[in-house]
């Protein structure tokens, strides 16, 4: 589930810009990061001498996680776009090749210099442990479909269905399809090239986003 909300991502970027994004794993990481820290901060947050925000409203607080994931995937998608790869819309496409390469060693160095280089664990809701899960006999073997899994391959499901539907039934999906197929004309039927581009980073970084929280939990 979390690879093919990756390579979906990737492959809206390729499909309108024929350009591989190599970033794209980066801006995963930094959604995966933004997820940390709000969990961090809500598990931080004491609800009662007992209990904290985390624990309390574990359905929300994994919410937020998202939401913070997202956001900051989503922002920096369309920050790539506009400052690493628009300038050289026109240019020769091993020169934005190049440019996404440098992009992406600079967002892990970024984060290395920001968060350090050393591992860091998501702090779960109870409700959401580790290994936890439904037992089943197979072969004549415990086996754990532990809930972290279920719940990841089900979101990835949803999400992905929801794009589908984004680009077949909407009308941003209609100009998606129309700047992947021919730029120049799609501009001369009216459709905001630069926009419906910079939508696709957002959309892009939004999964990114969502991958790379569902990642940590």
């Amino acid at each position: 589930g979390v690879y093919a909300l990756v390579a979906i991502g990737y492959t809206l970027v390729y499909g309108i810009l024929f350009m591989i994004n190599f970033a794209h794993g980066d801006v995963m990481m930094l959604g995966a990061y933004g997820g940390y820290f709000m969990l961090e901060a809500l598990g931080a947050i004491k609800v009662s001498p007992e209990q904290n925000f985390l624990n309390q409203y574990p359905i929300l607080s994994i919410l937020f996680a998202f939401i913070a994931g997202v956001s900051v995937s989503m922002i920096s998608g369309v920050t790539l776009e506009r400052i690493a790869y628009r300038p050289l819309r026109r240019a020769p496409r091993l020169v934005p090749l190049i440019s996404a390469i440098g992009a992406s060693i600079f967002l892990e160095n970024a984060a290395q210099l920001m968060f350090s280089a050393k591992r860091r664990n998501y702090l779960n809701p109870t409700m959401f442990e580790r290994g936890e899960g439904w037992k089943v006999l197979v072969g004549g073997s415990e086996v754990i479909i532990t809930y972290t899994g279920v719940f990841t391959f089900l979101l990835s499901i949803v999400l992905l269905i929801g794009l589908y539907l984004l680009v077949k039934r909407t009308r941003l999906g209609r100009a998606m399809r129309a700047v992947a197929e021919n730029k120049p004309v799609a501009a001369l039927m009216g459709v905001d090239v630069d926009g419906v581009i910079s939508r696709t980073f957002a959309i892009s970084g939004a999964l990114a986003g969502a991958a790379g929280v569902m990642w940590g939990i």
